[in-house]
């Protein structure tokens, strides 16, 4: 169950509490579906690599596959359906927007998928890097938040 915390005026986070909880259900939901190759730490707000069995990188690997396949013979069958002529006469106006409609729920289907590969790639392929970029997160986080007290505090000190 996620939980809103109440955040005081003075913090400031890049990342609110609430987003880390609902990254935290997302990994462990996703994980029942499919493969997911990380652990979330809540309490260090850390993304942690599994070390996984080769049959679970196989299924990482194999879901970016199928997911390339599919796009390649969506994008193989709309190019031939865009650039050659029935050989059939359409019948009617219906018959003729149902043609149009196969060609434009085909580009939904090549369009889709391709603004998901970067991400399933990147998943199969290496996973390190999505720990890498969210736990630098945290460490920017404290950055600032050394930086805003201190700017804080120094400005009370210097009005006092």
């Amino acid at each position: 169950m996620i939980v809103k915390d109440k955040v005081a005026a003075t913090e400031c986070f890049l990342v609110p509490h609430i987003m880390w909880q609902l990254l935290h259900t997302f990994c462990k939901m996703y994980n029942k579906l499919s493969h997911l190759p990380y652990d979330l730490s809540l309490r260090k707000k850390e993304l942690i690599v599994k070390m996984d069995s080769i049959k679970r990188q196989i299924i990482s690997t194999s879901s970016f596959t199928w997911l390339f396949a599919h796009i390649t013979a969506c994008g193989c069958f709309l190019v031939w359906k865009l650039f050659t002529k029935s050989n059939y006469r359409l019948i009617d106006q219906e018959t003729e927007m149902i043609e149009k409609l196969r060609i434009l729920v085909n580009i939904y289907y090549v369009i889709l998928p391709v603004a998901m590969i970067g991400m399933s790639a990147t998943l199969a392929f290496h996973p390190n890097v999505i720990p890498t970029i969210v736990n630098r997160i945290v460490e920017f986080e404290e950055k600032i938040e050394g930086n805003v007290f201190k700017e804080v505090f120094f400005t009370e000190m210097q009005s006092t």
